[in-house]
């Protein structure tokens, strides 16, 4: 569970801290931005549904998930919620869960001054891309699960983020 909070710990203060260089290029994101964003649920094009347990075959991706692997997973999971909400530098994950072959966080901003459109999908998307070096994270995804993160905002939106195999070669 320190594993997953550490390497969660360091994906926010990515995109926190990101946010604030953001600011100053919202203007010109904008238009980019508003495709991928909604008041309701929007979600990126790698997501993978949910609700099936296998996977495609992608970079040697294995076509199921290991027992093993999964049983570790879903106590790391159920460890990490009896903590939540995680406070963090300007947001909180405040759900996480395994959806499928999916880890599914949710994560809130804090600030009302940081809006979907001041963070770009892309933004986030490279932010999260430097998890795929850690350990834990290359385990995870190349035994068989996708990383779906979504981020909500103070104005009552939200933006989705997903992360697979593909994604980390």
């Amino acid at each position: 569970m320190k594993k997953l909070i550490s390497v969660f710990l360091c994906m926010g203060l990515l995109a926190a801290c990101n946010s604030e260089s953001t600011k100053k290029d919202a203007a010109s994101d904008t238009a980019k931005t508003e495709a991928s964003q909604t008041n309701t649920s929007s979600t990126a094009s790698e997501a993978v549904p949910a609700s099936s347990p296998v996977v495609e075959q992608t970079n040697n991706q294995p076509t199921t998930i290991d027992p093993a692997l999964k049983n570790e997973v879903e106590q790391q999971v159920q460890a990490m919620q009896k903590h939540l909400p995680i406070k963090m530098n300007g947001m909180d994950i405040t759900s996480v869960k395994v959806d499928g072959n999916a880890l599914h966080y949710s994560l809130t901003y804090n600030s009302k001054d940081i809006t979907s459109k001041q963070v770009p999908v892309e933004q986030l998307k490279r932010n999260l891309l430097m998890l795929c070096g850690q350990p834990d994270t290359k385990r995870f995804i190349h035994g068989g699960y996708d990383f779906k993160y979504t981020y909500h905002f103070q104005d009552k939106t939200q933006v989705d983020v997903a992360i697979s195999a593909k994604d980390c070669v």
